[in-house]
């Protein structure tokens, strides 16, 4: 089992007045506020934990709503992994599985909300025991 510490931070910047950046920390999302800045940090511990950042667009409302929907399929899809701790983990079936699922509801929800092109970015870190699993999408990156 892995101890991490993480540490994000998320702002709206100079000419943008609505934040479409977001963070994931293990069970936490952030930002709770829409626009400005906000720092998130904490210790973690858990058996698997999984670290997200998202960075949308399609503009305000569209962009964030994107965001969000990636960190509740991740989430759902997370809980699978809990369901059965010494099944083995296929990472690439999971992350095709959740990116599939983020896609069709992204695409029904700012569908039904009429916005336009939309959608987001995607930064991911798995820990799984002690193996870290990592993925990117679009212009977010991941450094190990």
């Amino acid at each position: 089992m892995a101890s991490t510490i993480a540490y994000g931070l998320t702002e709206s910047g100079s000419n943008l007045h609505v934040n479409e950046d977001a963070l994931y920390l293990s069970g936490r999302m952030k930002p709770e506020l829409i626009g400005g800045r906000e720092v998130e940090s904490g210790k973690f511990t858990e058996r698997t934990q999984l670290f997200l950042v998202t960075d949308g667009f399609g503009g305000p409302g569209a962009g964030d709503l994107a965001g969000r929907i990636v960190f509740q399929v991740a989430r759902q899809n997370l809980a699978k992994i809990k369901e059965d701790p010494f099944a083995p983990f296929d990472f690439p079936k999971w992350i095709r599985e959740l990116m599939a699922e983020a896609d069709r509801r992204i695409g029904s929800e700012l569908l039904s909300r009429s916005f336009g092109q939309a959608g987001c970015s995607v930064a991911l870190l798995l820990l799984v025991d002690t193996v870290a699993y990592t993925m990117s999408l679009g212009s977010a990156s991941v450094y190990v």
